[in-house]
């Protein structure tokens, strides 16, 4: 009876936040709602100088449970060399792949950190501004399997391994949605742009055979695409209006495990607050520190410094990214921007070619630190920790830090930043934001999520029959959220049928 109808299996984002890993089935359908990487399981066996072996193939990943024993959905290269360590076939090797689509929600790598290792045969379905960053992040980051990259290859029947210096990229299909074709899979499914931290955002609506399944991926509604979220939410309505049921709704609870949601800033009180600080800092070097790929918080920083009459110094990998994503949404600025330039850090090797690319297109903006000394009252640098030791080259005697990130959560992340106030107290710069400092009372970070009572606003719109609490610590708290719907908590491993 119960495979009369569809079915979500939950592995990555059931119970924790992060690491989206969903497998839909209907009839003919088989879906995946993206593959990333589940960094609290993760965390469990591995850290910056412990990795899973390039060598081993999908073995490490697999026996840690970061990725799930599901048939049909990985490399053949990495299948092998799994079944060679395990002396069976545990997992198969397939002529097909089992599932025929993913649905890439963003480029968050705990929400698509893995798709590597999956069958480049499974397209990959997502916003063109999706794909680009994911372009970007493999072309910038370093080779091994979660870039893209196939470092060695099987060389014989024993398993001995030989490295390949120039082995190609793996061949992967994508399906780019757009405003006149959002459709997928002749109309069965529909994609819809979401606000979140990270440009390219996208939220599902799914229609199977007992009714629509909508999947928000992440999103929130105090970014600067806000309407982008009650845009996607009216589309639901309208689609009920027409007929349709909502089946089952996927929705992210991040913030409902945090205590103190009681301020619920905006990105434009993180770019007020900015400008006041900039201001209020007329002499020495800025540096802002935000999360990697908040495209978002980086633009605010460039208007925010404009206003103050400074110029913001890129560093070369976010050069290259707003070049890439202002070929896709010309609304972003790009490197030519009048108050951008691009520093120009010391280096031990010559530059790669996406580098090579970005110092020949703007070799008129580049700015040395050097020159920068001359002049720091000018400048406002995007930094974050790992590149601290850059500022010994400035050789300054003050400055200031501007701390517009997310607080630490992991012990790691919290002897990070122990780490950035010995640096900073060493170069004499003011640190600015500072979690542990209680009395700073200006919004400097917002979350990429949605606050509760956004939350309960779109569950309340969308009245689904069943809700499926994910990317949360804390599921049961939308049992009170969503009293007119079926709450199904999902259990890692397991079915829910609908």
């Amino acid at each position: 009876m119960n495979n009369q109808y569809p079915n979500i299996t939950c592995f990555g984002g059931t119970g924790m936040i992060g690491g989206n890993q969903f497998f839909l089935q209907d009839e003919d359908a088989r879906i995946m709602l993206d593959f990333g990487i589940p960094f609290k399981i993760r965390e469990n066996y591995f850290e910056e100088f412990l990795k899973p072996r390039t060598a081993a193939g999908l073995e490490d990943y697999l026996k840690t449970g970061i990725i799930p024993p599901i048939e049909g959905i990985y490399r053949h290269d990495l299948l092998r060399i799994h079944q060679m360590i395990r002396g069976d076939n545990s997992l198969s090797l397939h002529q097909e792949p089992d599932y025929d689509l993913l649905l890439l929600s963003h480029a968050h790598v705990d929400h698509s950190g893995h798709i590597p290792l999956l069958d480049p045969g499974i397209t990959v379905a997502c916003s063109e501004m999706t794909r680009t960053i994911l372009k970007v992040m493999s072309t910038v980051g370093q080779s091994g399997l979660e870039s893209d990259y196939i470092e060695f290859r099987v060389r014989s029947e024993e398993g001995k391994m030989s490295k390949k210096e120039s082995e190609p990229r793996i061949p992967r299909s994508f399906h780019l949605y757009n405003k006149e074709n959002p459709f997928f899979q002749n109309e069965r499914v529909l994609a819809h742009p979401v606000d979140h931290s990270i440009p390219g955002a996208t939220a599902y609506i799914i229609r199977t055979s007992k009714g629509l399944v909508v999947y928000t991926g992440d999103f929130r509604a105090h970014g600067i695409r806000k309407e982008d979220t009650f845009n996607f939410v009216s589309l639901v309505e309208k689609l009920k209006l027409s007929g349709e049921k909502v089946l089952a709704l996927l929705i992210e609870g991040t913030t409902l495990q945090r205590e103190d949601i009681s301020k619920q800033y905006s990105e434009e009180d993180v770019r007020t607050s900015l400008y006041t600080l900039m201001k209020s800092h007329p002499l020495g070097l800025i540096l802002v520190d935000f999360g990697p790929r908040n495209v978002e918080r980086l633009v605010l920083t460039v208007e925010a410094a404009q206003s103050a009459g400074r110029k913001v110094l890129l560093r070369l990998p976010d050069a290259y990214l707003l070049r890439e994503i202002h070929k896709v949404n010309p609304a972003f600025p790009d490197p030519s921007h009048p108050e951008v330039e691009i520093l120009m850090e010391r280096r031990s090797s010559d530059p790669r070619k996406w580098e090579k690319e970005i110092i020949i297109e703007y070799k008129n903006k580049l700015v040395t630190p050097f020159e920068l000394r001359k002049n720091p009252d000018k400048y406002v640098v995007l930094f974050s920790f790992f590149d601290i030791n850059e500022v010994v080259d400035f050789n300054l005697s003050h400055g200031t830090f501007i701390y517009s990130s997310s607080e630490a959560y992991t012990e790691e992340q919290k002897f990070d930043l122990k780490r950035l106030r010995n640096w900073l107290k060493l170069f004499n710069f003011e640190f600015v934001g500072d979690p542990d400092n209680k009395d700073f009372n200006l919004p400097l970070h917002v979350t990429g999520h949605a606050y509760p009572d956004t939350i309960k606003e779109v569950i309340q719109r969308i009245e689904p029959q069943i809700l499926i609490p994910i990317h949360t610590e804390k599921p049961e708290k939308f049992i009170d959220i969503a009293p007119l719907s079926r709450v199904l908590i999902p259990v890692y491993g397991e079915t829910l049928y609908l």
